[in-house]
């Protein structure tokens, strides 16, 4: 039986797909269709047929890889724990970005990973569409084909290692999509470079006193 919730609803870096996550607010009246796991290739694709072409490709590019997606909405397609991926999520809406070509993001893959801190401004330096979340402990790329995602988090992984500089990963981001363009092909485009098998990646951070004010638990 077919449940409906609000587009709000979000996968994660988490253990369980939670409702609470907030990707985009929907128009007051509007509902979504969570789909079952067995929603089906043709279900799917009447779900999508509407949708750009290059977000609906990638939706059956990933669908013949990883199989049925665990969540089926107008405006979000999603898969959690698959392959190397925490998480994989298509949004229909484009977002343009110029790095290191002109080209839109709409898909999302993150992996469970203890980003220090101070190692988020330089990821930020590095790439725009490369995603921290400190306190979920994930770290996610969002570009338009799996490779560039892989490609993004392979090079995330060699600043935060202090392998490369931001700079050097750019560099190195663009003269592979580069030799891509010429039918090449890259090892850090083919697969996940480091274990994304990371425990207790997650981080509460610490309680801040504010002057004056009882600072008790909420």
């Amino acid at each position: 039986m077919l449940g409906l919730i609000s587009l709000s609803l979000l996968t994660g870096c988490d253990d369980n797909m939670k409702t609470n996550d907030v990707m985009a607010q929907p128009p007051p009246t509007a509902v979504r269709t969570i789909a079952p796991a067995d929603v089906g290739h043709e279900s799917l694709e009447a779900t999508i047929k509407d949708w750009p072409a290059k977000p609906k490709e990638q939706v059956m590019l990933m669908h013949k890889q990883y199989g049925e997606p665990e969540i089926v909405s107008a405006h979000l397609i999603a898969w959690k724990d698959t392959g190397p991926f925490k998480f994989i999520k298509i949004m229909d809406k484009e977002i343009a970005h110029d790095f290191p070509i002109p080209h839109t993001d709409f898909m999302e893959q993150g992996v469970d990973y203890k980003v220090p801190a101070d190692k988020v401004g330089p990821l930020a330096e590095y790439d725009g569409s490369v995603i921290v979340d400190r306190t979920k402990g994930c770290l996610s790329a969002r570009c338009d084909v799996q490779a560039h995602n892989t490609l993004a988090l392979n090079l995330a992984h060699d600043v935060i290692t202090g392998k490369r500089s931001p700079a050097e990963a750019r560099t190195h981001f663009a003269n592979v999509v580069a030799k891509e363009m010429k039918g090449g092909s890259d090892p850090y485009m083919e697969k996940l470079q480091f274990s994304a098998a990371m425990d207790d990646t997650g981080d509460k951070d610490k309680s801040v006193p504010a002057t004056g004010m009882d600072t008790g638990k909420r």
